[in-house]
C-alpha cells in the first residue's frame, strides 16, 4: 500500500470553511452485509436529486443509502459564498459525510459528482466508488473556479491503494462527454460500461442503478462485525 500523504500545506494554511451539510438517507428495515452508498450529484443538483427513485429503490434492496449537497447547493450552507468555492471545498464535503458514516461507503458520483469523486480517492479509502456519467461542468451550472478547476487541475494518484472503480457512460452523450467518460476509465484503469439513457434522467431510471448495485455486490467487501456477523454499520468497518 502506498504511504498516504499526511501534510497538505494549502489545506493546513487555509482549511475549507466549515458548513453544514444537507445528506439525506433511506435505510433498510433490517441490517445487512451490504455496504452503504453516498451519492454526490451532478453540478448545480443536490441531494433530493436521488430521492425519488434512487435512495429508496437501493435501500430496499439491503443498502443503506446517503445522500450529500454540496455546499451552495440544496440544503447544505455557504450559499452566499458559492462564488468563490473551489473544487477542493466540494472534496472536503464529500470527506467530512464519509467519515461520520458508521462503516466506509461505497461513493458514487453523477456527473461534476464523478469527478468530485474521483478526487476524494486520493484522502479518503472508499470501500469502492462509481464514476456516472462524470463530465465537466456546463456554463452557469457551476462557480467559474469549480468549473475552472475542473478543466485544469489533473486528479491525483490515490493515497491508499486505490479501490474498485465502475465508469459507466451514457452513448447520448454530447462528444466531450464521451470524452471525459473514457479517460476517467483510463486513469483508473477500470470496466467502462455504456447505457442508452434514450435522453431522459438517468436518476429517475431504475436500469443504471441495478447496473450499479449488481456492480457493488460483486465488487465491495461486506460489512461483518469482529465475529463475523452482518451489521447495521460500526465505526472503520
Amino acid at each position: 500500500m502506498s504511504r498516504p500523504r499526511v501534510m497538505r500545506r494549502w489545506d493546513w494554511a487555509a482549511p475549507p470553511a466549515a458548513v453544514h451539510r444537507e445528506v439525506l438517507s433511506a435505510l433498510p428495515g433490517t441490517p445487512t452485509r451490504l455496504p452503504p452508498l453516498l451519492f454526490v450529484p451532478d453540478a448545480g443538483r443536490a441531494a433530493f436529486s436521488f430521492t425519488p427513485t434512487w435512495l429508496p429503490a437501493a435501500a430496499e434492496l439491503g443498502f443503506p443509502a446517503y445522500g450529500v449537497s454540496l455546499r451552495g447547493h440544496g440544503g447544505s450552507g455557504c450559499a452566499r459564498a458559492r462564488g468563490r468555492t473551489l473544487l477542493r471545498d466540494y472534496v472536503c464535503d464529500v470527506v467530512q459525510v464519509a467519515v461520520t458514516l458508521p462503516v466506509r461507503p461505497v461513493l458514487v458520483g453523477h456527473g461534476l459528482g464523478a469527478l468530485v469523486v474521483a478526487r476524494v480517492l486520493a484522502r479518503y479509502p472508499a470501500r469502492a466508488a462509481v464514476l456516472l456519467t462524470p463530465a465537466v461542468p456546463g456554463r452557469g451550472s457551476e462557480p467559474l473556479l469549480v468549473r475552472w478547476q475542473v478543466k485544469a487541475s489533473p486528479v491525483p494518484d490515490p493515497s491508499f491503494d486505490e479501490p474498485p472503480v465502475l465508469v459507466v457512460g451514457d452513448r447520448a452523450a454530447a462528444p466531450a462527454a464521451a470524452a471525459t467518460v473514457r479517460r476517467a476509465a483510463q486513469r483508473h484503469g477500470s470496466t467502462l460500461v455504456w447505457i442508452d439513457s434514450a435522453g431522459a434522467d438517468l436518476l429517475r431510471q431504475r436500469r443504471p442503478l441495478d447496473l450499479v448495485l449488481n456492480w457493488v455486490e460483486r465488487v465491495a467487501q461486506p460489512v461483518v462485525d469482529d465475529a463475523g456477523a452482518a451489521v447495521a454499520g460500526r465505526a472503520g468497518g
